[in-house]
């Protein structure tokens, strides 16, 4: 997973948004940014879908699905 890809989502966790968006089956999401940090544990992914721009740990990457990959 890398900045330019289009993923989906395919996991059941529902996301803390400060507007009424979350993750439903089929939404796609841009992913704008991966933080560079060596350490696992504090790299994040940025992701944007439509309305809304989040942050998911990279832990839970494999929530996500790469459809299509810049």
């Amino acid at each position: 997973m890398k900045a330019g890809d289009l993923v989906v989502y395919k996991g059941d966790a529902r996301f803390n948004l400060p507007s009424p968006a979350f993750c439903d089956d089929h939404d796609y999401w841009l992913v704008l940014k991966v933080t560079k940090s060596k350490k696992t544990w504090h790299r994040n992914i940025v992701l944007f879908g439509g309305r809304d721009i989040i942050s998911v740990p990279w832990r839970e990457k494999d929530i996500f699905e790469v459809v299509c990959e810049l």
